[in-house]
């Protein structure tokens, strides 16, 4: 499963798996387990935002990602189900914005 990340996010994400000795999808793994609660009052805060005021419906953006450099991880479907209800819980994007949320959040990355 595809997902991109800024390159802050990606050399920390780099260091975590070779601490841990894992792959890049335990990282995202943790960083889902421990952050999903704020990955969605964030994603959640950044969706009203997006509607308050007109009625236009708006392009959807994902300010909360900088950059973009593909990093592929190994899920399994039921993981990539799950993320799919986050994904329409939070009206979040994509997977890869939800995953890079947590990952930011996990690594110490995220811009204030």
């Amino acid at each position: 499963m595809p997902i991109y990340i800024d390159s802050a996010t990606l050399t920390a994400l780099k260091a975590e798996k070779g601490r841990i000795g894992g792959t890049y999808a335990d990282v995202a793994e943790a960083a889902l387990d421990e952050h999903i609660d704020h990955v969605g009052e964030i994603l959640q805060q950044g969706a009203a935002n997006r509607s308050a005021g007109s009625s236009l419906p708006k392009r959807r953006k994902s300010p909360q990602i900088r950059g973009g450099i593909q990093v592929q991880l190994r899920f399994t479907k039921a993981q990539r189900d799950w993320l799919d209800e986050k994904v329409a819980e939070f009206g979040a994007p994509s997977r890869s914005v939800v995953v890079a949320v947590a990952l930011q959040l996990q690594l110490g990355t995220r811009a204030s």
